[in-house]
């Protein structure tokens, strides 16, 4: 009788899974995902989710964002590389720079960014 069992190795995360940084709780540093992030807390640093990132209305990030999608509820001071589409809702409060293929500005929305625009979907790249 074989006393050891084989390790299990975790299966991938998969891509369209949700990371969430709850209310009340505070990220310093940088962070990854293949998936998708709503932050509701707040963050400082820099964040990288391939899906996408949504920011609720008491979300806070001060630091770079690179998705593919985002909805910006919240307040965000920093740089945003979004590949696709970035939504900023009227209850957000956006200072810094914007890098999307298409912006969609809801009444209301406080921005003071400078926006670039590429024709269509942008290639993923932190490193820009």
């Amino acid at each position: 009788m074989n006393k050891h069992r084989p390790v299990q190795k975790s299966p991938p995360a998969a891509q369209n899974s949700t990371s969430v940084i709850s209310h009340g709780t505070s990220v310093v540093g940088r962070c990854k995902t293949r998936g998708r992030v709503q932050i509701e807390g707040r963050m400082e640093g820099s964040m990288e989710a391939e899906e996408g990132i949504a920011i609720g209305k008491d979300g806070v990030v001060i630091g770079d964002i690179t998705t593919r999608n985002a909805v910006i509820d919240g307040r965000i001071q920093g740089k945003l590389k979004i590949a696709s589409l970035v939504r900023l809702q009227a209850s957000c409060d956006v200072n810094g720079e914007i890098d999307t293929g298409r912006i969609v500005i809801e009444e209301g929305a406080r921005v003071n960014v400078t926006v670039k625009m590429s024709n269509g979907r942008r290639q993923l790249s932190a490193s820009e």
